[in-house]
């Protein structure tokens, strides 16, 4: 009787570790087949499916020490502050998100140049889209000007010229495919396994958390961004008075392929973006206006104004205050705006300048700088770090 008593007691332990293990364990993607692991949409599957689990799991369940449970917690509870400070401007946290999704890919898959050219076609620059070269380009750009790349590209080859139709007819500002195709010919950039790696984790942030395309677009130093103000709207392509008989509708931009961004009082039609469906327009409209919790977009109040946390000012229309999802997106930023240390409703002591999109408002186009912004403006990509706090304008006294 003993003997069977003991032998119970041994395989409820074993089985007690058995589902200790499983509890604890990281479930790895399922692995049928080399190539279909290594996909941007099985990736992106994956960090969603892991960083849901590690802010949701429940730390008692794993028999934590209690000082290694409170270093678990803090960490966890310092990931979802980030995970939602990202989609209100704040670069450091979208960095430190960046950062995490670096962390599990490399810990779950076997990122080597082989590997990463099945997620993107690097070693064949005929295969990538002009969105993938425009990435490369910007990526190789910003690690040298910081978040000026966009600006020093432009005036590099020239982008914001008006450009003339066949007719010879003046038209508006506007790059197109064969321009990026172009440019990336003549640069033709050499990437290291880090370069590509950056790339990858920056297309799957700007699909998880980011704003899509125009991710990037939106941290630059530009007049602002915007989305879904162009092309025909979900009206005349779905439900009952759609013209899906027409070819020649069909040949016509549509709403989420509407991507303009705003460089010095121009407005510039990146027509080899979009963001490829209405369901992602409309994912980044109804996300990027969230600072501060300005209350729910719905059909009884169809328009947002608010400011995100770096100082951008944001609209955002919804059907049926408006034919489409669309949002403006207007870089107004200062010190205090940048740090987030203040209000960001508080504006410096520069003199007023007229935006393009929002009227009055603080400032920083070309070398021009709100009064009281530091030189080692982290933003600038230059110059010392940053050290977070906002200087007060009135006083010269760090607030």
């Amino acid at each position: 009787m003993t003997l069977l008593n003991t032998l119970l007691v041994l395989a409820l332990l074993l089985l007690a570790v058995f589902f200790l293990y499983l509890r604890m364990s990281r479930r790895l993607p399922e692995r049928t087949d080399g190539e279909t692991v290594y996909t941007l949409e099985a990736m992106t599957a994956f960090v969603k499916d892991t960083l849901h689990e590690m802010t949701t799991s429940h730390l008692s369940d794993f028999g934590l020490s209690e000082e290694e449970y409170r270093r678990r917690k803090n960490k966890r509870a310092e990931l979802k502050k980030t995970l939602r400070g990202c989609i209100s401007g704040d670069l450091r946290d979208k960095e430190y998100v960046k950062q995490v999704i670096a962390d599990l890919l490399t810990q779950q898959y076997e990122l080597d140049d082989e590997h990463l050219n099945l997620l993107l076609p690097f070693h064949q620059p005929d295969a990538l889209t002009a969105q993938d070269q425009f990435d490369i380009l910007l990526d190789r750009y910003r690690q040298q000007f910081g978040l000026r790349a966009l600006e020093q590209m432009l005036q590099a080859y020239e982008l914001d010229r008006q450009r003339l139709d066949n007719d010879g007819q003046l038209e508006a500002y506007r790059i197109t495919e064969e321009d990026i195709q172009s440019i990336y010919a003549q640069s033709a950039p050499q990437l290291t396994v880090e370069d590509k790696l950056r790339i990858v984790v920056q297309r799957i942030y700007q699909h998880y958390k980011g704003f899509s395309v125009i991710d990037e677009l939106r941290d630059m130093r530009i007049d602002g961004v915007s989305g879904g103000v162009s092309g025909l709207p979900p009206l005349m392509w779905e439900g009952e008075w759609a013209f899906e008989e027409d070819v020649q509708w069909q040949a016509l931009p549509r709403s989420h392929d509407s991507v303009w961004l705003f460089y010095k009082g121009k407005s510039i039609h990146l027509s080899f973006l979009s963001f490829g469906s209405e369901q992602e327009l409309r994912r980044v409209c109804q996300i990027i206006y969230k600072h501060n919790f300005p209350g729910q977009l719905s059909e009884a109040n169809g328009y947002k104004v608010n400011e995100m946390g770096d100082g951008s000012r944001v609209v955002v229309l919804r059907p049926r205050f408006a034919e489409s999802w669309a949002f403006f997106c207007a870089q107004i930023r200062c010190a205090e705006c940048h740090a987030g240390a203040v209000d960001s409703r508080r504006k410096c002591g520069a003199a007023d300048r007229t935006h393009p999109l929002f009227g009055r408002g603080c400032a920083d186009y070309g070398d021009h700088r709100c009064a009281g912004q530091r030189q080692d403006d982290p933003a600038d990509g230059d110059g010392a770090p940053y050290s977070g706090r906002a200087a007060d304008p009135g006083s010269g006294n760090e607030l």
